[in-house]
């Protein structure tokens, strides 16, 4: 959840001291994920590692996250926009809670059930919306 906060702290035409907090926040992450990685691959062994997906899709964006900060500590500007973004991919981790909470998996559950309804929500206002801005060019 703390990743989750320090990534949405990101802004446009922020200052070099929020920048340099924001590198300090993207090492700390990139190494306790490798950390927790490492941890999990000496406990677990590195054939049941692998079998569990989630553990796989861990290792990638662990490997994304220590690519990027390799390559911002080097000097450069990271590995690129796209690589840099699965640091956004790193917000999936949460979907383990989803997993792992009966409660909060009901909850998503009620919230999918519910989006088509939304959708007639959505389209009725945009049809007022429309009907609002043709009434103002009139």
């Amino acid at each position: 959840i703390l990743n989750m906060i320090a990534i949405s702290l990101n802004h446009y035409d922020q200052s070099e001291a929020w920048h340099r907090a924001d590198l300090c926040f993207n090492f700390t992450f990139a190494a306790a994920f490798a950390l927790e990685m490492a941890l999990k691959l000496c406990g677990l062994g590195r054939a049941q590692y692998w079998r569990d997906p989630w553990n796989r899709f861990d290792a990638f964006i662990v490997a994304a996250s220590v690519a990027d900060v390799g390559a911002l500590a080097a000097g450069g500007k990271g590995v690129g926009v796209k690589l840099s973004l699965l640091r956004i991919a790193r917000l999936a981790r949460l979907g383990k809670l989803v997993r792992a909470s009966s409660g909060l998996r009901a909850l998503l559950r009620a919230m999918l059930v519910a989006l088509p309804s939304l959708a007639n929500v959505g389209s009725l206002m945009l049809l007022l919306i429309f009907i609002y801005a043709v009434m103002g060019v009139n």
